[in-house]
Order: C-alpha cells, then structure tokens, then sequence
C-alpha cells in the first residue's frame, strides 16, 4: 500500500524515488506490486540503480539498490 500512497501523493509527470534493502525486496511482493503498477500504466520505471552498501564493510543484507519511477 505505500507504493499506491506514493503514486497518490506525486503530481502526474513527478517522480518516485526509493531505496529498498535486497534481501527484503527477494522476500517480499514488492516485485509483483512493482510490476503491476507498471502494466496497469500507473508509472513508468525510468532506472534501477546498481547495487550499493552504504557502510564502508557489509554484510549480505546490507545492500541496497535504488528505484525512479514517473508517475503517469
């Protein structure tokens, strides 16, 4: 429910911009909400960023990556 909270709240033509932890994301809905929102012309997937840990030493479930999305 807060990525249809998020498309409710962005102007048509804005932007959503989050961060998700993977190992949360592989073990989660978000894929299939993801995508479903996208079919359904909700928004557009502009770019998915590469992998990232922000501490300088990580653990497996210390990475995260990035999504933007325009919101239609």
């Amino acid at each position: 429910s807060s990525l249809d909270e998020l498309i409710r709240i962005t102007k048509s033509g804005g932007y959503s911009i989050f961060t998700l932890r993977l190992d949360f994301y592989e073990n989660s809905d978000f894929p299939l909400k993801l995508t479903t929102l996208e079919e359904s012309g909700k928004w557009n997937l502009i770019e998915v960023g590469n992998e990232f840990s922000p501490l300088s030493i990580a653990k497996r479930n210390g990475f995260y990556r990035v999504w933007v999305y325009q919101v239609s």
